[in-house]
């Protein structure tokens, strides 16, 4: 009796102990890292979906059904990252709310009206929904009051009513503007007094004046307003990147205050990209954004861009997100592309004329031990000579890497025969060399088409153009200068015409 009471006791003490030990387990295990109770008075059954900014486009975060009583609720094991959210039904936007916080709920009705919005446990959502309301109540009137401008501009007696609205527009603008410079004094530390921070404009100072009272550079505001332009981002912030401000402001800069000009856009690109390494997300974010909108840019010589970024800043320090392998890859992409860059010096390549090349392809077919086979072809070009595209004295050369059986080669061949025929006797050659294997196709074609220019070719690619040249398409066609630098690259005939034309009448 006393031994079964006893190990009873023991029982009951090891499945307590057991629990106890488990349960803290359970919960932890079972505790959500955020949870975002939205409702929507008089819907119900629905699915909404939890989706945020990330710089130009808007990415799901989250989903969760509308009950009977209008509550969904979004939850998960990590963190949200902050940022602006929306919540979306269907493919429309409802409204936008903030997330910085991880556990507060937002309330209003089937209007999705903010002005009704109650919110608990989010004080920076009082800031940003608060925020919203009184900017949309503002932006109202304006647009009401611009519409009302467009309407008197009709009638020439309505000129004093056109300066009142005006006068209205300026003052309700203001008013919107002191909105947010009270967030901005009152609440600095924010994340939306950060986003509000970053929708402030640059005023340029007036333009210094020499003694003699005219001013010392005209281009002054302009390059100020430039050189300041992201001087109210903050640049430790992550929250930023999901904002769509940052993305338009990048957007912006490189479109409209920087040169159309690879070198401008590489040294303004390090500029900002340095500027970002405080926050990660902001680094990611705009590197990646300057490789990838470069990188398929159409106009000629943008490939500097992506190839300079990636040498400068592909490491396994700073690009958290791309492993080892990929960071390998792409250096040695870039450092096989760097020697071809607008502005360098082409490599020089040691080619064959037909009578060269012939004589090589018979030693192959006739001599099958390497080493001897080597030396003879090594022996015929000594004595027959190579063809070298830094002899060729012009003050322009048209490198130009073809095939006869490639269909845009026929289609671009006769527009540069055309060009050369029109500007030979203006300075400009033309270096074509064929990629092609067959010997007999080469020499075939260019007698059908009456190729008079320098025509090479390297069956067996003894000068190894392919590695220096990157050519894995054809055309591939180059314009250099009587240095051998190179002016335009990934050129057509047309475009070639367009830019020979201009270099031309500059020379004249």
């Amino acid at each position: 009796m006393l031994f079964t009471k006893h190990f009873g006791m023991k029982k009951i003490i090891y499945t307590l102990l057991l629990l106890f030990l488990i349960t803290p387990i359970l919960k932890a295990s079972d505790m959500p890292a955020y949870e975002i109770k939205v409702r929507i008075q008089g819907l119900k059954d629905t699915l909404m979906y939890l989706a945020n900014y990330y710089g130009g486009y808007t990415v799901k975060a989250d989903s969760a059904m509308i009950d009977k009583k209008g509550w969904a609720v979004f939850k998960g094991v990590k963190p949200l990252p902050c940022g602006v959210y929306m919540t979306v039904l269907g493919n429309t936007k409802i409204f936008e709310f903030a997330v910085n916080e991880q556990f507060f709920s937002l309330e209003t009705d089937t209007g999705f009206n903010v002005k009704k919005m109650k919110i608990k446990n989010s004080p920076e959502n009082e800031l940003f929904i608060g925020y919203q309301t009184g900017s949309a109540e503002l932006t109202s009137n304006i647009y009401k009051f611009q519409s009302q401008i467009k309407e008197a501009e009709k009638d020439p007696t309505k000129k004093s009513l056109i300066t009142s609205l005006r006068d209205s527009i300026r003052i309700y603008s203001e008013k919107e503007l002191g909105l947010r410079k009270n967030i901005i004094k009152n609440h600095p530390t924010s994340m939306t007094a950060k986003i509000m921070r970053s929708l402030e404009d640059i005023v340029s100072p007036a333009t210094p004046l020499g003694k003699d009272g005219k001013p010392i550079d005209s281009n002054f505001q302009f390059n100020y307003y430039r050189d300041h332009y992201f001087d109210n981002i903050d640049f430790t912030c992550d929250c930023l990147i999901r904002c769509p401000i940052y993305h338009n402001k990048l957007k912006y800069f490189f479109d409209k205050l920087v040169a159309m000009h690879p070198d401008s856009i590489v040294f303004w690109s390090y500029i900002i990209i340095d500027k970002t390494k405080p926050s990660k997300e902001l680094f990611k974010y705009t590197l990646n954004y300057l490789i990838n909108t470069y990188a398929a840019s159409n106009y000629v010589c943008m490939d500097a861009i992506p190839v300079n970024l990636i040498l400068k800043y592909y490491n396994y320090k700073d690009c958290f997100w791309v492993d080892s392998a990929e960071i390998y890859r792409s250096r040695t992409r870039m450092e096989l592309l760097y020697p071809t860059l607008c502005n360098h010096f082409a490599p020089n390549i040691m080619m064959h004329d037909s009578l060269l090349e012939k004589k090589i392809v018979e030693v192959v077919k006739s001599d099958t031990i390497p080493d001897s086979r080597s030396n003879k072809i090594y022996s015929l070009m000594q004595k027959h000579g190579t063809t070298n595209l830094y002899d060729v004295k012009s003050p322009y050369t048209i490198l130009m890497f073809w095939d006869p059986d490639c269909s845009h080669c026929k289609a671009e061949m006769p527009k540069i025969k055309s060009l050369y025929d029109k500007m030979k006797g203006k300075g400009v050659e033309v270096f074509a060399v064929c990629v092609e294997t067959d010997y007999n196709k080469w020499v075939d074609y260019i007698n059908k088409e009456n190729l008079k220019w320098i025509n090479v070719i390297d069956i067996y690619n003894i000068s190894e153009f392919r590695k220096y040249y990157d050519i894995n398409s054809t055309p591939v066609i180059l314009l250099l200068d009587k240095d051998k630098k190179i002016l335009a690259k990934k050129l057509d005939g047309t475009t070639l015409e367009e830019f020979l034309s201009i270099e031309l009448k500059l020379k004249q």
